[in-house]
């Protein structure tokens, strides 16, 4: 028997599940992907209720509301015995083609380990001031320098949306963090390639702060539905994506057609250098993260 695991996530007081036509897709394993099939109608639905949760909730609260909230949803994913994180270790290997161990170190302890609550920023007004000069970084394995010209805004958006690729694990968990602090209301287009961890993120924060996860709407849809795509851009400030050469040139047009602005990190040639002054006692270090790099980007 088959075990059918949600790839959508939006605040189920709308009840519009009965409204919604659905796809399931078998991908080994006695797993299958269920998936909603979106109608204009049912998503406008979705994105009005985003954003009045945005106007009656997220605005009424100060950020270290948020960033308790967001410590406490990670405490629940560093338990082994959490239910979704189980439910992730059971599903992303079939799904992705990671490994069970690449899933556990570089999607549980590495990327959820950057949203911890020591290392999320406190953002208030910006002092351009701060930004104009950049300098070491790190332990020394990375710096940089240089001056630029630096404009800015503290204007808020209010909806951002996200198109996610398939090969960064755990990226949809980063962009609604982070967009919860800029008090936007957040919906994200999952992958095809990798439509579960989203989800489960977004159910997280719902255990902890449902009215925090009611500000998010998880959307998996095929990224060729030109009907779904304009409509959630006409809707939206702004649009993050990640992808490759032709998403950016679909994308991108959408983008001119609706005026929106769009934050794109698409393909890239990419190469790794070391310096021979670490290949020292420091190498084994070196080794790994050379390999953590290999492993998770170029070959993806």
């Amino acid at each position: 028997m088959n075990r059918t695991i949600d790839c959508f996530f939006w605040n189920p007081n709308l009840r519009i599940e009965s409204d919604l036509e659905f796809t399931y897709e078998d991908v080994g394993d006695g797993i299958e992907l269920k998936k909603p099939v979106f109608t204009v109608e049912i998503l406008d639905k979705i994105i009005e209720s985003i954003k009045q949760m945005r106007r009656n909730y997220l605005l009424s609260i100060d950020i270290p509301t948020i960033i308790d909230a967001i410590s406490r949803v990670n405490d629940l994913w560093m338990n082994p015995k959490y239910n979704g994180r189980k439910i992730a270790r059971e599903v992303l290997p079939t799904i992705t083609g990671f490994s069970l161990e690449m899933v556990e170190s570089w999607g549980f302890d590495h990327f959820l380990g950057i949203i911890k609550k020591e290392n999320l920023p406190i953002f208030g007004k910006l002092k351009p001031g701060d930004f104009k000069e950049f300098t070491k970084l790190g332990d020394g394995l990375v710096k940089a320098y240089g001056e630029v010209k630096v404009s800015h805004s503290n204007y808020n958006p209010e909806l951002i949306g996200h198109i996610c690729a398939g090969n960064i694990l755990g990226i949809a968990a980063f962009e609604m963090v982070m967009d919860k602090l800029a008090d936007a209301a957040t919906w994200i287009k999952v992958s095809s390639e990798e439509p579960v961890f989203g989800t489960l993120y977004a159910k997280s924060i719902e255990e902890i702060n449902p009215k925090l996860a009611y500000t998010i709407a998880v959307l998996p849809f095929d990224s060729r539905n030109k009907v779904v795509n304009e409509f959630l851009f006409s809707k939206s400030n702004i649009v993050r994506a990640t992808g490759g050469e032709q998403t950016r040139k679909s994308l991108s047009q959408v983008a001119d057609k609706y005026k929106i602005p769009i934050a794109g990190h698409w393909h890239k040639f990419s190469f790794i250098t070391i310096a021979r002054e670490y290949l020292n006692e420091r190498a084994s270090e070196i080794a790994e993260l050379v390999s953590l790099d290999v492993s998770a980007w170029d070959q993806q």
